[in-house]
């Protein structure tokens, strides 16, 4: 698997691609945008996400939509309670 930050505007925005993740085959791209929103004493991530497996693959993958979307929710959850977890503790986040 291999992972790499394609855009970072600190505190904006995070792109990251990865590759040879795809399933059991090990092959697909993978690319997540994050857009990181102050607001208030908060910040808003919105996610989104582009898998491409390439052919066959692709048509089979649209199935799989509803369990990769929840995965993502999940993986947002996990975030939020790291990034809380680390501004309680006063070390705030690092990027």
């Amino acid at each position: 698997m291999h992972v790499r930050v394609t855009r970072w505007r600190p505190a904006s925005r995070l792109e990251i691609r990865g590759a040879g993740m795809g399933c059991m085959t090990g092959r697909g791209e993978y690319l997540f945008t994050y857009e990181l929103m102050p607001e208030h004493n908060v910040t808003i991530v919105e996610l989104a996400g582009e898998i491409r497996l390439g052919g066959f693959r692709d048509v089979i993958g649209r199935l799989f939509i509803g369990s990769f979307k929840k995965a993502r929710h999940r993986d947002l959850e996990a975030l939020k309670t790291h990034m809380e977890s680390r501004s309680l503790a006063g070390r705030g986040p690092r990027f």
